[in-house]
């Protein structure tokens, strides 16, 4: 008898053991309660809320992929305020998980009016390479998107997907001449992701930033550097 109702005794703490949240468990719950919080703080006015908001959601990666859902809510909800939406595109090409889910999700605010969630969307894309090709012609349209930064990151994320090259390599061409830093620089990061370049203009638009921007030696450097990798790659493809 005694056996007996210990036995049962054991069976039953095992069962509230197993139904009980783990530490682990409780844990991810804080963590999705962190980052909720962030996305509603994010909008604050006050930089004592507005500071750690930030920081958490600039620090998103690969370990947040039970985030997902909480992101591609808030991206995909167009009543929301454009800053958590935003944030939301990046954290998703952050986590860089599930593209049946996430690449849908980017794609559907491609074409929205904020033109800075246009961006990041079409940046994010990238990241998933060929997976996000369902995108592709929704990023075709952005290389004429009357916003430079859009056009970029919409190329950018093209030629990372195998798609539409010809294309994308004019439009980062072009940015390479633009008056905008940090436009230039984004202009020669996607230009270094396919080689050999198709036509001698990209080479030349290149060796412009690497020969004449003596105002970054940084971004001349940098120029450079995909200018010698290119040639590196059509000599070994000889």
């Amino acid at each position: 008898m005694k056996c007996s109702v210990f036995a049962n005794s054991f069976v039953f703490a095992v069962v509230i053991m197993l139904l009980s949240d783990s530490p682990l468990e409780a844990q991810e719950s804080d963590r999705i309660e962190e980052i909720r919080r962030a996305l509603k703080d994010i909008t604050s006015d006050v930089p004592a809320v507005l500071v750690p908001a930030a920081g958490l959601l600039q620090c998103i990666g690969p370990a947040d992929r039970e985030a997902i859902p909480i992101f591609v809510r808030t991206l995909t909800n167009a009543r929301n305020h454009a800053v958590p939406r935003i944030r939301s595109a990046i954290a998703l090409g952050s986590i860089h998980a599930d593209p049946e889910v996430v690449v849908p999700a980017l794609k559907s605010v491609l074409l929205d009016q904020n033109a800075e969630l246009r961006h990041v969307a079409a940046d994010a894309l990238g990241r998933f390479g060929t997976d996000a090709k369902p995108a592709a012609t929704s990023l075709r349209k952005l290389l004429k998107d009357e916003h430079a930064n859009v056009r970029v990151a919409a190329a950018s994320s093209l030629i990372l997907m195998d798609e539409s090259i010809q294309d994308s390599v004019k439009t980062l061409a072009v940015a390479t001449r633009d008056e905008n830093y940090h436009l230039r620089w984004m202009a020669c990061e996607g230009l270094s992701s396919v080689a050999p370049m198709p036509g001698p203009d990209v080479e030349a638009a290149l060796l412009q930033v690497a020969d004449n921007d003596d105002e970054h030696p940084d971004l001349r450097e940098f120029a450079r550097y995909v200018v010698d990798w290119i040639c590196e790659v059509e000599t070994d493809k000889e």
